[in-house]
């Protein structure tokens, strides 16, 4: 018989190609951790909220793009919801080395311009960036 654990759980991530969900705990995390944590999932509840969020995942072909943000087989916010957010969650999880630094608000202003109903995803991502780069 298996054991069972008592964890406060805050956030269950679905991994692309994977069954299993993977639970995400902010406990022992560094504070610019739990920053960054909070951060991606501001961008996801924005991301739903501009209607933008799938409830079908891509073809495997398409998660396997090796383009940047995946631009040819997906969708940037396609990109936002099945690559970066998933893998970003699992390198804070996991404590493995973040980028050195990043950079998305660029590709999504060249995706959705300053369109006003896009703002508070402009703003999330450029937060992102400037957490990442130590800003």
């Amino acid at each position: 018989m298996g054991r069972h654990y008592r964890v406060k759980w805050r956030k269950m991530v679905q991994l692309p190609f994977f069954s299993r969900v993977f639970p995400m705990s902010t406990a022992s995390l560094p504070k610019s951790d739990t920053k960054l944590i909070s951060l991606l999932d501001e961008l996801e509840q924005a991301l739903k909220a501009a209607l933008l969020w799938r409830d079908e995942m891509p073809t495997a072909q398409a998660l396997a793009s090796q383009a940047p943000f995946g631009c040819d087989l997906l969708a940037f916010e396609e990109w936002l919801q099945f690559i970066f957010l998933p893998r970003f969650r699992v390198l804070l999880e996991t404590r493995q080395p973040l980028p050195a630094a990043m950079s998305i608000l660029p590709m999504a202003l060249h995706v959705w311009g300053t369109h006003a109903d896009k703002d508070a995803l402009l703003i999330i991502l450029a937060n992102l960036d400037d957490a990442v780069n130590g800003k």
